[in-house]
Order: C-alpha cells, then structure tokens, then sequence
C-alpha cells in the first residue's frame, strides 16, 4: 500500500508539471534519451526519465570460514537492484529533481533519493534545498549508471561512510573552467545536513562536508582529475542514523551476499551521541581507450559517551579501478560533478569495456573489531577486508547495457584462514 501511495505521488507530480507546461504554451517537445517537454518562451521546463537494474548473482560462500560470517547460497537468484522514476525541470528559474525508488517494496530503504529545489547561486554556482549526497568520493558522487563495474567501491557509502549517504539541508557547488588555463576545471562544494532520507526520523543527527577538485586537462579523449574531501558527522544514538556509524563494505561480496563491518558503535544509552571525521583523497584519468581511478580514505570515529566499548576506531580504505574500451572509446569527464560520466558507443553495433578494481579496508584499532568469531575462538583482531573484482561490459547503445563481474572477497579477523567467498554477478540496465 505504501508502495502503491508512494507510486501515485510521483505519478501525480509527473501529471502536474506536464500539465504546468503545457498550460504556459508548450510548443517543443523531444523524446532524446527522456520525455522532455518546453515552454515557447522558456520559463516553464519538465522530463520524466527512469532506470531499471535487473542484477542476478550465484554466490559461493566460504563453506570452511573459521569465522562467525553467515553465508548463504540460497540468496543466490535475481532480484531488482534499482527501479528508479525521475522527473526533473524548471520555473522561472527554478530546478527541480525527484527520483523515487520503487524496487524495494516498502522496506527501510525504499523511498526517495534525489528530492530537492535548486538555483543559481553566484557565477557558475548552484544550491541546492532538499535530499541530497554530500558532496563525497569520487566513485559517491558518480551516477550508479556509470560505474564500471556493478557496485560502488569501498570509498563510498558501501564502504567507509558506513551506510551514510542521502542526506537533508544544504549543498552548494561551483564550477569554474578555465581557472588556471583553457581546459582546466575547478570544482568546490560545501553541504550542512542532517542525517537521514525522507521518512525516516531526523533532526537529531548533523553533519558538514567540503570537497575540492580540480582537473588540469580537461579534453574529450583524456583528462585528468584530482580531489579533495572531509566530512564530519555527529549522529545521536536516538536517531534513525545512529546505526549507520558502521563502516565496513557492504558489497563486496554481491549485494545480495554477505558484507562486513569493521566496527560498530551500537550499543549504549542515553543522548551520547556518535562523531565521525573522513577525509578522503582521489585521483583519476583516461588516456583514450585506458581509465584510471585511485582513493584512499579514513575515518575516526568516537563516542562521547566514557567508557563504553568502541569508543574511538580508526578505520582506513583504499581502491584502485583499471578500465579499457575495447572499441576504442573515451570515458568522458563530468565538470559538473568533477566525477566521471557514462560510455557512449562509437559504432553501431555498440561497445565494450573491461575493467578491474582492488579494494582494500582495514580497522587499525585491534580493540573494536565488529567481526563475528564463533563461540570459544580468539578474540577478534587486525580486522581487513580485501575484495577483487573483474568484468565486462557490453553498451548496446547510451541508453542499454549488459554487465557480468566476478568478486574473490577475503576476511581477516587475526583467525587462521580467516573467510574467502565469491560471486558471479550480472546487470541489465536500462536508463533514459
């Protein structure tokens, strides 16, 4: 019923604006990759766009894990990962966006993603009131219909911002190209938010970022990009985010496997509330056919209330992603987001990439291992997570896309042996 609600809202919303438009004199129209629709005189604009990630996964457990992870093979088996409704446009200067998440059927995590009101705001800025991503990693801020590979890496709200990614407030950003010279682009954003998506309790959570980018070379077969970001969060443990001060790596093992957490502040009581600092660090490039991303992060996390289990854990991640056009293309620079963009094929019958990425995740405080040892075992210590993951793509065209990956994933919890577990995973996709 609440999917249904939900569904008819945005049904709603798309009804309304199409109408606004059409009530102020639209006369152009185009169906280019969305339904986009235009008033005469400019002032009125509105699409209705969406995706659909159709993902299967057999997974491989490890049946002889000296750890207390719970495996299963029976999650293998196909699922929807996203099914997304967008509608986006304009008035009078006014933007918009909305996308709503349909696939999850009324469960936590269902609901919207992007949901905010946007202008101008100084030359080559824009702000942004609403649900939004704090202005994170690379791989964070790039759209989840343009990774190489199925999954966001360990740089990523799957991974060292422990779950932590719509947020509610405020979020500014700014592009100046030409800063330094003609094809350079200097990106720099600033959030203030409160933890939390639309539905769930807020206000008693809040956070800050900033992130820096510039790009020296700017150019439509090679670029190169350097970034800089630091958030800080304070979550009470009264509020809906205060379980998301976990990180670990969610995905590693497939979606529908099995992730880890390194550390975790659950527990305690009363208005202590849980702080976190990340700072992070990117580079990446394309030189024709060849892409190259490199991250590293870390995050200190600590609780005000004395004495209690965790009560500061240093965790650090880094990831590396190697990508090839065998058809010869370019992955494009997005200025905009100072994050990469999607493949768009050069040949009729389409393209193809192969791309393999490392990601590494370590606790470096030995007393705040979160990893499960089986009853009678050794205390849990030197927690990590590594995980490899290969694969290839297939772009029928902009809008179509094939995926297949492989992920070897390993645990390390100071146990001999440790757990060792793989999936084979798969993506249609389609996107307009």
């Amino acid at each position: 019923m609440k999917t249904m609600l939900r569904f008819g809202a945005v049904a709603l919303a798309v009804g309304t604006s199409l109408w606004a438009v059409a009530a102020n004199a639209a006369d152009d129209a185009s169906t280019t990759g969305g339904i986009t629709v235009k008033s005469s005189d400019g002032n009125f604009e509105a699409s209705l766009g969406g995706r659909i990630h159709f993902d299967g996964a057999i997974l491989f457990p490890d049946d002889n894990s000296r750890l207390g992870i719970t495996n299963s093979k029976n999650d293998s088996g196909f699922f929807f990962r996203r099914v997304f409704i967008s509608l986006k446009g304009k008035a009078y200067g006014w933007g918009y966006q909305m996308n709503e998440d349909i696939s999850t059927n009324g469960s936590a995590a269902s609901g919207f993603n992007e949901l905010w009101l946007e202008h101008s705001l100084l030359p080559g800025g824009t702000i942004y009131i609403g649900q939004h991503k704090p202005w994170r990693s690379m791989d964070e801020m790039s759209s989840n219909n343009n990774l190489p590979l199925m999954e966001r890496n360990v740089l990523s709200a799957n991974g060292l911002f422990g779950g932590r990614d719509f947020t509610q407030g405020l979020y500014y950003r700014n592009v100046t190209k030409g800063l330094l010279g003609s094809g350079d682009s200097f990106w720099w954003g600033l959030s203030f938010y409160t933890d939390g998506k639309a539905g769930q309790t807020t206000g008693r959570s809040y956070g800050s970022n900033a992130r820096l980018a510039y790009a020296p070379i700017v150019g439509a077969h090679e670029w190169l990009h350097f970034g800089l970001t630091y958030s800080y969060d304070n979550i009470s443990r009264q509020g809906d985010g205060y379980g998301k001060i976990a990180p670990g790596y969610s995905t590693w093992y497939a979606k529908k496997g099995q992730g880890v957490t390194l550390v975790s502040f659950a527990g305690g009581s009363g208005n202590s509330g849980v702080n976190a600092g990340v700072g992070t660090a990117e580079i990446a490039g394309a030189y024709g056919a060849f892409y190259f991303q490199g991250e590293y992060g870390t995050t200190h996390q600590w609780s005000s209330l004395k004495g209690s289990a965790g009560e500061t854990a240093t965790v650090s991640a880094f990831s590396t992603t190697l990508a090839y056009m065998l058809t010869g293309e370019t992955r494009p620079y997005s200025t905009s987001d100072a994050s990469y963009g999607g493949v768009k094929p050069l040949h009729s019958y389409g393209a193809f990439e192969v791309a393999v990425r490392y990601d590494f995740e370590r606790n470096r405080t030995l007393s705040t291992c979160a990893i499960p040892i089986p009853a009678g075992g050794p205390a849990a210590t030197n927690c990590s997570v590594h995980s490899l993951t290969a694969g290839i793509n297939y772009y029928v065209n902009p809008n179509v896309r094939f995926m297949i990956n492989y992920s070897h994933g390993r645990i390390n919890a100071g146990v001999p042996g440790g757990d060792h577990a793989n999936a084979i995973m798969a993506r249609a996709q389609f996107a307009f």
